[in-house]
């Protein structure tokens, strides 16, 4: 998905179904050992959240532009469970939305970047949702 603000494109985010060995988060789950948490359900990942650093300050365009996004995953998939892998800033972000650590400061085999492993039951994003819709 791409966000526009006006005419510009500002950010993207990617979703992907989870089971196709495709994805930075699956790598890490397998590394972990920590696949048999979501194996049993339709889950997603949420990957590559990117936003132009002149929309970055303050919480407000990331947080709106992961609500719609989500919003819109939700609608058009039969997903049940979301993950990602991301930085532990990053990880507070997704709290809001009912996003809790599956696993942190995990090293990446062979390198030196470390993530934190989060995930959600779609329930709890959607419940999240409509708080943050009503405030």
């Amino acid at each position: 998905m791409a966000f526009k603000f006006g005419e510009k494109i500002i950010g993207t985010i990617r979703y992907v179904p989870i089971q196709q060995n495709l994805t930075l988060t699956e790598k890490l789950l397998h590394q972990e050992s920590l696949y048999e948490h979501i194996s049993g359900y339709d889950c997603w990942e949420v990957g590559r959240l990117v936003l132009d650093s002149d929309y970055r300050s303050g919480s407000d365009f990331l947080k709106t532009f992961l609500s719609l996004s989500l919003k819109c995953l939700i609608e058009n998939s039969n997903a049940e469970v979301l993950v990602a892998s991301c930085t532990h800033v990053l990880s507070r972000l997704y709290g809001r939305f009912g996003f809790s650590p599956l696993a942190k400061n995990i090293r990446l085999q062979d390198t030196q970047k470390i993530y934190t492993l989060i995930q959600a039951p779609v329930s709890k994003v959607r419940e999240k949702l409509s708080e943050i819709k009503s405030n």
